[in-house]
């Protein structure tokens, strides 16, 4: 029997279970546990290939890549009080590209 396993999904599983896991052990202390899950963000890492670009762009619901500062303000928000009651959760900043992979 052959089992084809991707690596990807299981990673991205991983960082869920453990995003909980530690909310759970360190709510105990006041410490909140809370990931972030990006989309394709405009950084000079993904290259200038505007062909490339283009087609990571089309895979969000309003077809562009996410700008760097947009992530940051969520992070922001999440080290805030206002986001007190958020814990053990994983955030999509992402434009809906989760949403497609249903």
């Amino acid at each position: 029997m052959l089992f084809f396993v991707d690596y990807h999904n299981a990673a991205k599983a991983a960082v869920i279970a453990m995003t909980k896991s530690g909310a759970i052990e360190l709510a105990q202390y006041g410490i909140r546990v809370v990931g972030v899950a990006p989309g394709f963000i405009e950084t000079p890492i993904i290259g200038e290939d505007q062909e490339f670009l283009e087609s990571l762009a089309q895979l969000h619901m309003r077809k562009k890549l996410i700008q760097p500062e947009k992530v940051a303000e969520v992070v922001t928000f999440l080290f805030s009080e206002k986001a007190d009651a958020i814990n053990g959760q994983v955030i999509p900043v992402d434009d809906g590209f989760l949403s497609f992979k249903g």
